[in-house]
């Protein structure tokens, strides 16, 4: 029986681990070169960071048409495998062949024939196995004319089905097989042979850098820009492109360069992007590892910007100029990897790297860990000693062969695998708490409570309960008392996990009506008191404060001190109860104005940040996004509030904040329907009276209208024209880049207003909650 259970206990075990946690690490790619240039020792190289690591380079003999190791780097690569895999058995190496360094006539001339061809290939397979290497990487820089592009695909067609056939013959794990190609899908108007790359490679590393450097360009620039507007120098149409072009987006790596270039300014004054130059700086080429310019940073006191709408670094000292990517860009690099749906990233070169700064926050964003557990073979078992027990250590190094078995070892084998279920368990599931995904009803929009999808959120409000001006209780009108009695009933019929705040107040409440309740400590208490007894009669989880347009100071004050005596009141109810503690939140503005920080810090479980409204017919004459990510320039957007939130006085913490997308957008008459860009002329409203749409009206305008759709990444925000009708609106691009900021911010989470106007597919909905559970 003991023996049975145990077997169990191991299946177990091995399906929780790696079935369930690990599953999600499977067809990833992060990874980085290693130079062997560098001079960076192998041996400290954390490989823990990584899934796969390519060793750079190994050279093309010009006479032989073979792949060659150089006797200076025999020994490094010999080993090299075996040396990473001290820290991460999981780790895969490729061997990278040829580099910018090589010469690309030399694989031209070998690529051009099939018995060449053959030499190349035949000799690649033969030292990636002699040297332990889990694949191959071509790295020929670059193909220039068609007859080569072609050459290219042959080549890359008999490789497969050699490394094929050499897996079938041998019983050996396939070979790996990638590329390094251009930023583009085409070289400079020179196609790839995109079928041959589907049909052969794993998958292709991106090259999305060098876009500006000191050699090239008299001007600064960004190196690696993610975004770069009204031009085709950018990652972002680099890997466009490459999609396009026929390539699944699961089989792009995105490069990160882990250097920069510096430049010598004309103007010290003139130090932003494209400001004049005289030349490179601080060495012969400009070129800088991470480290060398965080050295100079902090050697000359550089001021340092981060610029979020081409995802870039750079800093500046007198007139030295350098670009780069610090931890910001990386980091949006990498939830734009997962947005895409991408393979993964890689890094040219760890060498370069400070402290792993880099590294570690690649692969902190992209979720999980680059270490796997080893998947199918089981470790040495012996008697163990008190002696030998050893907390937060793995002991890895020795294949296990047998077990010794007897009844103290199968005790202690069970305890300890229970211990670890239990513990992984809790792990496991620890990681989805206090995360917001939610979402406001609205009675007026008169969407029925039932057909609301609960299992896309983890808290619902149900707005709005009002304020009795005479007395300055909250109450729910009699049209409402039906649906609000049971509300967190019916919610909970699909998600019986879900958490249910009651909303007080709403934009089309009096906002005098408020300021009055606060202004006393008895109107308080009348309003706490009621708020608690109707949250509690009506099964709500929590409350949420909508008071809008607070115009002055004493305005604010008095908002404090509510929030203070509401904190206090429903920690008392609930001790005095034995209930769990009601949910305290408020709605406030996108950006803070003298609201008062300290009294919002203690009492509130978080803030919902209304970052929307920002642009509209009734306050505006042109054409603007609504909700606009970025802005730059301006203070209307939802990263300028966040960021006057964190930074305001003592400062909310940012898990304190809730950022707000709207599921509605705002429709202009166009003055020129030919001038149809964000800034464009309007004469009014269209559609509707006041140009509000919910998103499910946008959608059937679209399709009945044939209307041109537009995602600008730069603000993220949507917008779509047809004749002189323009609607400015969130679609799933801007939802998706948003979710994606909030985690890269560290923001509690993110609400909707409002589910009834989502369509009927629950498109943002559903694209909101996929892609926060991806990345939270």
């Amino acid at each position: 029986m003991a023996a049975k259970l145990l077997s169990f206990l191991f299946f177990s075990f091995h399906f929780l681990v790696f079935q369930l946690h690990f599953s999600a690490g499977q067809d990833v790619v992060r990874a980085a070169y290693w130079s062997a240039g560098s001079e960076f020792p192998v041996s400290d190289i954390d490989s823990t960071l990584f899934t796969h690591l390519f060793c750079a380079f190994a050279d093309l003999d010009s006479q032989t048409n073979q792949v060659t190791v150089s006797s200076a780097n025999q020994a490094r690569f010999s080993t090299f495998t075996e040396t990473v895999q001290l820290k991460n058995p999981s780790i895969k190496t490729l061997l990278s062949i040829g580099g910018g360094s090589s010469s690309a006539s030399d694989f031209a001339s070998m690529a051009s024939q099939a018995n060449t061809r053959k030499s190349f290939i035949d000799s690649s397979i033969n030292i990636a196995r002699s040297y332990g290497f889990h694949g191959l990487d071509l790295d020929w820089e670059y193909p220039s004319t068609p007859t080569e592009m072609n050459n290219l695909g042959l080549l890359l067609n008999e490789w497969r089905v050699a490394l094929v056939n050499e897996a079938a013959n041998t019983g050996n794990s396939r070979l790996l097989l990638s590329a390094a190609f251009f930023r583009n899908s085409d070289y400079y108007t020179l196609d790839y042979p995109i079928q041959a790359i589907q049909n052969s490679l794993d998958w292709i590393n991106v090259m999305a850098y060098d876009f500006y450097g000191p050699g090239w360009s008299t001007v600064t620039g960004p190196p690696a820009a993610l975004y770069n507007p009204g031009t085709q120098v950018s990652g972002d149409y680099g890997i466009t492109s490459w999609i396009q072009s026929g390539i699944p987006s699961n089989k792009l790596v995105l490069g990160f360069p882990f250097y920069g270039y510096a430049w010598q300014l004309v103007d010290a004054n003139n130090h932003g992007f494209f400001a004049p130059t005289s030349g490179p700086a601080i060495t012969p080429n400009g070129d800088l590892g991470y480290g060398q310019i965080k050295d100079f940073i902090s050697a000359n006191s550089a001021t340092e910007v981060y610029n979020a709408t081409v995802v870039s670094n750079y800093c500046y000292a007198g007139t030295t100029w350098i670009g780069f990517d610090d931890t910001e860009s990386i980091t949006a690099k990498v939830s734009y990897c997962k947005q895409k749906g991408l393979l993964g990233y890689f890094a040219w070169h760890v060498g370069a790297d400070d402290g792993w700064t880099l590294s570690r926050a690649a692969s902190e964003t992209w979720g999980s860990v680059g270490y796997f557990l080893p998947a199918t073979q089981v470790g040495q078992c012996h008697v163990l000693g008190a002696s030998s027990i050893s907390v937060g250590h793995c002991y890895i190094y020795y294949t296990i062969q047998s077990c010794i078995w007897n009844s103290t070892m199968a005790a202690k084998l069970l305890s300890f695998l229970l211990f670890c279920s239990h513990f992984l368990l809790q792990l496991h599931f620890s990681a989805g708490q206090n995360v917001v995904r939610a979402a406001y009803w609205s009675a007026d929009s008169g969407f029925p409570v039932p057909d609301i999808d609960s299992t896309l959120f983890t808290h619902l409000f149900c707005a709005f309960a009002d304020l009795d001006p005479q007395t300055n209780q909250v109450t729910i009108s009699s049209a409402n008392q039906a649906r609000f009695s049971t509300f967190t009933e019916t919610v909970q019929l699909k998600n019986p996990s879900i958490k249910t705040l009651l909303s007080i107040g709403g934009g089309s409440s009096s906002a005098s009506d408020f300021a009055s309740m606060a202004s006393q400590a008895n109107t308080r208490k009348s309003f706490i008191d009621s708020s608690i007894k109707l949250a509690r009669s009506n099964s709500f989880r929590g409350l949420d404060l909508d008071w809008e347009n607070l115009s002055t100071l004493p305005q604010k004050t008095n908002l404090g001190l509510l929030l203070q005596e509401w904190r206090a009141a429903v920690d008392k109810e609930s001790a005095t109860t034995g209930n769990s503690k009601l949910l305290l939140s408020a709605a406030l503005p996108f950006r803070n104005s003298d609201y008062p920080i300290q009294a919002i810090q203690n009492s509130l479980d978080w803030i919902n940040v209304m970052a929307y409204d920002f642009n509209a017919p009734g306050r505006s004459t042109v054409t603007g996004p609504p909700a606009a990510l970025y802005n730059p320039g301006t203070q209307l957007s939802g990263d300028y509030g966040i960021r006057s939130w964190t930074q305001s006085g003592s400062g909310i913490p940012s898990n304190k904040l809730v950022l707000g997308l709207p599921f509605y957008g705002y429709a202009w008459r166009l003055v020129d329907a030919n001038n149809h860009g964000f800034s464009a002329p309007a004469s009014g409203p269209a559609v509707s009276p006041k140009g509000e749409l919910g998103y499910g009206q946008i959608k059937n305008f679209i399709s009945a209208n044939r209307a041109t759709k537009v995602y600008d990444t730069a603000v993220g925000s949507n917008y779509c024209y047809a004749g002189t009708t323009w609607i400015g609106y969130d679609d799933t691009e801007s939802i998706r880049a948003k979710v994606s900021y909030v985690k890269q911010n560290g923001l509690l989470g993110y609400f909707a207003w409002h589910i009834g106007a989502d369509d009927d597919g629950r498109t943002p909905s559903r694209a909101v909650m996929y892609y926060h559970m991806i990345i939270f």
